[in-house]
């Protein structure tokens, strides 16, 4: 029988990169499924008309996925297969700063607050004439990066609409920044990894 050793193995290689949790870019583009015209803009979520135009991301998060259970009775046992998954929604935390409207303007691509109708017309094609708004249903990105900026991870997520938006309170005997918070539901998601 082999004596055990203390080696860390992988770990203590100088080829070993450790993903960080601070090491990551968010985007969101303005094309739904078609995907043309998708362009990183760095760690935002933006509708890609300009540069930079969109919310900073602060807080994302990778995803999850789950599957209903389909039960067969066979004889004396029970057995399980995967059934239907479901990808839960990602909650999202963006900065918020003076001029930056773009989620608001995501919302009134499928529904308009300022005349209560919703926008059955842009659920139902893949591009608006307005492209500040565009197709309620669009493709995020999420990347995660090395040391060096270089990308080794990143999922494509599909079909993505925001859940539920929450612009936060405000308190008078508090210094800090507001940000918003929203969980972005999407179709599904795929994940590439960048070889080493």
């Amino acid at each position: 029988m082999g004596q055990s050793t203390m080696d860390i193995g992988r770990l203590g290689s100088e080829q070993a990169v450790f993903k960080r949790k601070f090491r990551w870019l968010f985007t969101v583009s303005d094309y739904g499924y078609a995907g043309q015209g998708w362009q990183s803009q760095g760690n935002i979520v933006s509708p890609g008309t300009k540069k930079n135009d969109g919310h900073i991301c602060k807080i994302s998060s990778r995803p999850s996925i789950s599957f209903n259970e389909q039960e067969i009775q066979h004889v004396i046992e029970t057995i399980y297969l995967p059934a239907k998954p479901t990808w839960d929604s990602i909650d999202v935390v963006v900065y918020d700063l003076k001029g930056e409207d773009y989620l608001y303007r995501w919302i009134k691509a499928f529904y308009n607050p300022e005349t209560g109708q919703a926008n059955p017309a842009a659920q139902d094609t893949y591009y608006n004439t307005d492209i500040s708004i565009g197709y309620p249903k669009k493709i995020a990105t999420l990347e995660l990066l090395d040391g060096h900026g270089n990308k080794i991870e990143y999922w494509i997520l599909q079909g993505c609409w925001p859940v539920n938006i929450t612009w936060g309170e405000v308190d008078y005997s508090s210094s800090e920044t507001l940000d918003i918070n929203f969980s972005l539901r999407y179709d599904r998601a795929v994940q590439y990894t960048i070889p080493t």
